[in-house]
């Protein structure tokens, strides 16, 4: 009897240590996985544009862990990695829900032109700056993120700056 109480107990404890299950597909929606939007502004310098996108970068960037990490005023290019949490939510095998933020990393790229801006956001890294795995939950909430963070840049770029 005491042998099996205490098999059954293992067996508790083994299947509690592996409680978090997650379902991940790597095949899904690519389009996803990269997002890219051209923003329009018109009568505005390429100096102009990138001044105020970089001063975005310096706002935006708040956090140590995000760093711009290439400038090319005369090409018009702001290149950095900007650390933020996506929302994840788990089940545990007893049915517990509970929802998580996943620390992560991706880079952003700024390129402007006369009279509009380009942004790019790809690569999701995890802590380890180890390409992440994706499933559609996560990649739904990075494209609300990269959502916003277009939204602010588009903001910033309409800017009236004239005194």
């Amino acid at each position: 009897m005491k042998n099996f109480f205490l098999l059954y107990l293992i067996t508790i404890l083994i299947f509690s240590c592996s409680s978090v299950k997650e379902n991940i597909q790597t095949d899904f929606h690519p389009e996803l996985r990269h997002y890219e939007k051209i923003i329009e502004i018109p009568n505005t310098t390429q100096d102009n544009l990138y001044i105020i996108a970089n001063e975005w970068f310096v706002e935006t960037f708040y956090d140590a862990e995000s760093v711009i990490q290439f400038q090319d005023k005369g090409g018009g290019i702001i290149k950095g990695k900007y650390r933020y949490l996506i929302p994840k939510s788990y089940h545990d095998i007893f049915g517990n829900y509970f929802e998580v933020g996943v620390v992560t990393y991706s880079i952003i790229t700024v390129v402007v032109k006369d009279n509009k801006a380009k942004i790019n956001i790809d690569k999701m890294l995890n802590n380890q700056l180890v390409e992440m795995k994706y499933d559609e939950e996560v990649m739904k909430n990075a494209n609300l993120v990269w959502n916003k963070l277009t939204e602010s840049l588009e903001n910033k770029l309409s800017e009236n700056t004239s005194w």
